[in-house]
């Protein structure tokens, strides 16, 4: 029989011995857990480093793809004229190991094309009968061959020189053959017929007809006599056709040479 104070001491030694046991135990334990943590964290990086790779892969082929669809497509509008496309592109990827992925499709593209819009100027050159000086108010019309339909119009006032630049593009005056009218206050319009557009040169209007001082009906007549007669001898503007300060014979002579002309 053991004695009381060995009985305590074999117990205690059980317990330090149990407790070490115990101790060993979840030491194991922990290590395992962390070793089978490090393992899935490290599957989880190779599984996520493929994935930036095929990401990649994807993104930079469907750029490529898509930069090609489109590069083919403008080349289409260009020779068609049209000015939308609508796109969408697809791809497949195999890696070393033969797993495929996909199809992958994109979001459908659709762009808009607008033609470069060039702007190109209307050249003119008047000359006025009967002054020296050809800076004037001016309309101009530009019309269907042949026709009085009003293609393109704008006014504007010339130089001294008769000379005038008018801004158009292919939206507003498309290229095509026209007919180019002027109107000028006090004078007969003119036109000049088929004029193929664009053009670097100048549409000169020569010899614009002086005298029809009442505008609305285009031709030189009693009317107009009229007018002038009312402003004999004053410096009245519309009235004194040559510009010299004064409504004389002078004037009455321009407008009786061309008595009776009617404008284009």
């Amino acid at each position: 029989m053991l004695k009381k104070n060995e009985r305590k001491k074999m117990q205690s030694f059980t317990e330090i011995n149990d407790s070490k046991h115990n101790v060993d135990e979840v030491i194991r334990e922990t290590f395992n857990n962390i070793g089978q943590k490090f393992v899935l964290v490290s599957k989880i990086r190779i599984k996520t480093w493929k994935s930036f790779v095929i990401l990649a892969f994807v993104a930079g082929a469907f750029g490529v793809l898509m930069w090609s669809v489109s590069k083919d497509e403008m080349g289409k509008i260009y020779l068609a004229g049209e000015e939308t496309i609508t796109n969408q592109a697809s791809l497949t990827f195999k890696d070393s190991k033969g797993n495929v992925y996909g199809p992958v499709f994109s979001n459908v593209v659709t762009t808009t094309v607008t033609k470069e819009n060039k702007i190109k100027p209307i050249k003119i050159k008047i000359k006025l009968e009967g002054k020296q000086n050809f800076a004037s108010q001016l309309t101009l019309y530009v019309l269907r061959t042949g026709t009085e339909n009003i293609v393109f119009q704008t006014s504007g006032t010339s130089g001294s020189n008769g000379k005038l630049e008018i801004d158009t593009d292919e939206s507003s005056l498309p290229a095509g053959v026209y007919d180019f009218k002027i109107k000028i206050p006090n004078y007969l319009s003119k036109k000049v017929s088929k004029i193929t557009w664009p053009s670097e040169a100048e549409i000169e209007f020569d010899d614009i007809i002086a005298g029809n001082l009442q505008d609305s009906d285009n031709i030189i007549n009693s009317l107009d006599w009229s007018l002038m007669s009312g402003k004999w001898g004053t410096n009245d503007q519309k009235a004194d056709i040559n510009n010299d300060g004064i409504v004389n014979t002078l004037d009455w002579s321009l407008m009786n040479k061309n008595w009776g002309k009617t404008g284009m």
